[in-house]
């Protein structure tokens, strides 16, 4: 299979896949389909690639180290081939061939929609809240995140209203990202959410919805784009009423 990557679609290609590599060891396209866990287990990355490569199927072991071999094509109009056994992508001066690894070790194995919706329920009936939240606030979330060290911020639930805050570790300096958020249920309550939304590269503003669950927790979906490509990622916490 052969694919034209104009330049602009390369560079769009490898900030997309960029987004995974402090997070994953590996990225597996399924039907130019990304659904993997990160490293920690801690939240689901999700990725619809098509638009770029089409409907392909790429496993990429060692993901940090191809990410920068692919990086010397930028600003390059690039072919992608794929034929059993290896991929290949190439441009007027050169080419770089992977072997597909053995698909025993890849450590972040794509996850097919039926067993996500087992691992990962959520129901319409059970939000809490959806709320856009502009780039100049991730922006924001990310810079003072960075600054306070810390790898979660935390949604207050109080009086049908929720907020994002974040304390260093310290705890000696505080920032209140978001106050006054509209919520659908009246819940006195606290969730430690992880910053990787908020933080990865994205050109649109971020869709967070909230699902209340039945063991005193939460499921977080969270929905932006780079250029035309469907970012999604899911994670869980715990609904705490400690205020800690």
């Amino acid at each position: 299979m052969q694919k034209i990557l104009n330049a602009e679609d390369f560079g769009k290609l490898m900030r997309c896949i960029s987004i995974l590599k402090d997070k994953c060891n590996d990225a597996e396209i399924v039907d130019g389909f990304i659904r993997q866990r990160t490293n920690t287990y801690s939240s689901i990355f999700e990725m619809d690639l098509n638009p770029l490569i089409g409907c392909v199927n790429i496993p990429m072991t060692c993901l940090k180290q191809k990410i920068d071999i692919l990086k010397t094509f930028n600003k390059c109009d690039v072919e992608l081939n794929i034929e059993d056994g290896y991929y290949m992508f190439m441009d007027q001066h050169s080419k770089i061939k992977f072997d597909y690894p053995n698909m025993n070790y890849i450590d972040n194995k794509y996850i097919p929609l039926e067993e996500y919706e087992t691992m990962f329920q959520i129901n319409p009936e059970d939000l809490i809240l959806e709320y856009d939240i502009e780039k100049v606030i991730t922006d924001r979330i990310k810079k003072i995140s960075q600054a306070f060290d810390i790898t979660t911020v935390k949604i207050i639930f109080k009086n049908n209203k929720a907020s994002i805050v974040a304390n260093s570790q310290s705890r000696d300096q505080e920032a209140e990202f978001l106050s006054d958020i509209e919520i659908l249920n009246d819940l006195d309550c606290n969730a430690n959410i992880i910053i990787t939304p908020f933080i990865i590269d994205h050109d649109s503003s971020v869709k967070m919805s909230i699902y209340e669950t039945d063991n005193n927790s939460c499921n977080c979906v969270f929905k932006t784009k780079i250029s035309d490509v469907d970012i999604s990622i899911s994670c869980s916490s715990p609904l705490l009423e400690d205020d800690f």
